[in-house]
């Protein structure tokens, strides 16, 4: 905590040096990047800041979906008039991005920082926008990964979520917290017709529901799909199982799909029309990957499961009693921070019994009747 709070001190010293105050700046640019878990992280405070500043002309300046396979931008996400215009870097040269930037003449910068950004990348890019850009206001800049003493701190230290880390930086930057966070997604009337359309396939529609996301973009993060098959086994019988993910997931879903009441919807569905069908799901069992945000976000029940590669509370949804995390404990390896990782031990810790007695509580709330 020592080195965390002495590094953002200097942080905060380059912030005061290099940039001013401006409390009614008539063009903002957003910094964000990340996939599509970062991009639903950071929805609620782009909606603050909207609602902050409703009379500014905001852009973001983001690298994610434009080119990168796989990747969803956050321009097929986010509702229209959060941002005046969206400024995707992916595969556009330094030269290029720094003349249309400079070009705009930003009277401040937000720096929606990623929790896991070097010191010396926060340096970087202070320097980058206020003397390359040219902008003279900007806030956002934070140290918040500390990678020794790893155990120690997930030991003994809870991490904010995402989100709540982003509403922090606003809050105290003078942007007032919203009381509930607010996920403004861009739903059009096709969105809920194909919804629609696809539940016509359902072959017993009046079963409750459960939504499965069995994949993940990192591999370590991914539950076995053969536990995943135990849990579907136990329920398929007396609920609807749905799967939930990208073409990527078809292969991975197959073995699961031989049971009655389950349907893969791998590749069919986009983002949005993925949280539209999940709100209609009365439970949804996910890894920790992109659909998992999408499910609260979109105001459906989730029980996670989480590998221990990375510092518990990090990218949990918001800790509400809705909302269950599965995540092993005692293992040798955790908080790795690996990119791969040859055993996944954490996850194969995490046996499909547990998970099924979670489902089962849950479920036997939801679907007990109400008293007349």
């Amino acid at each position: 905590m020592t080195y965390w709070r002495l590094s953002n001190f200097w942080i905060g010293i380059f912030q005061w040096l290099l940039f001013g105050t401006n409390k009614a700046p008539g063009k903002i640019l957003v910094f964000r990047t990340g996939s599509i878990g970062d991009s639903i992280c950071a929805m609620p405070a782009m909606d603050a800041l909207r609602e902050h500043f409703p009379d500014s002309c905001i852009h973001l300046l983001t690298n994610a979906g434009k080119g990168r396979q796989k990747l969803v931008s956050i321009e097929s996400l986010i509702r229209p008039g959060i941002f005046d215009k969206i400024i995707n870097y992916e595969g556009l040269e330094r030269k290029a991005l720094t003349r249309l930037l400079a070009d705009e003449h930003y009277d401040q910068v937000v720096h929606l920082t990623q929790y896991n950004a070097p010191f010396l990348r926060l340096l970087r890019d202070m320097i980058f926008f206020r003397f390359f850009i040219g902008i003279r206001s900007g806030f956002g800049w934070q140290h918040s990964r500390v990678l020794f003493f790893r155990k120690i701190q997930e030991k003994y230290l809870r991490y904010a979520d995402e989100r709540q880390r982003l509403n922090g930086i606003l809050e105290r930057n003078g942007v007032v917290k919203r009381r509930k966070d607010q996920f403004p997604f861009h739903i059009e009337n096709h969105d809920r017709q194909k919804v629609g359309q696809v539940l016509e396939q359902v072959l017993y529609p009046e079963l409750p529901a459960i939504g499965m996301v069995v994949g993940a973009k990192r591999p370590q993060n991914r539950w076995p799909v053969s536990y995943f098959n135990e849990v579907v086994r136990h329920f398929s019988s007396t609920h609807n199982i749905y799967l939930f993910g990208g073409p990527e997931d078809q292969a991975l879903v197959k073995p699961l799909i031989g049971h009655p009441n389950v349907y893969s919807f791998c590749g069919t569905l986009t983002p949005v029309q993925t949280g539209l069908f999940m709100q209609k799901c009365h439970l949804i069992l996910s890894n920790d990957t992109g659909p998992m945000h999408i499910a609260y976000a979109f105001g459906a029940p989730v029980v996670a499961i989480f590998s221990n590669r990375d510092f518990p509370g990090r990218w949990y949804p918001p800790d509400e009693s809705q909302h269950t995390v599965i995540r092993a404990k005692d293992i040798a390896c955790t908080v790795c921070l690996s990119e791969t990782c040859g055993d996944n031990i954490c996850m194969k810790k995490i046996a499909p019994a547990d998970v099924i007695e979670k489902i089962e509580a849950y479920m036997t709330v939801m679907l007990k009747p109400e008293l007349p």
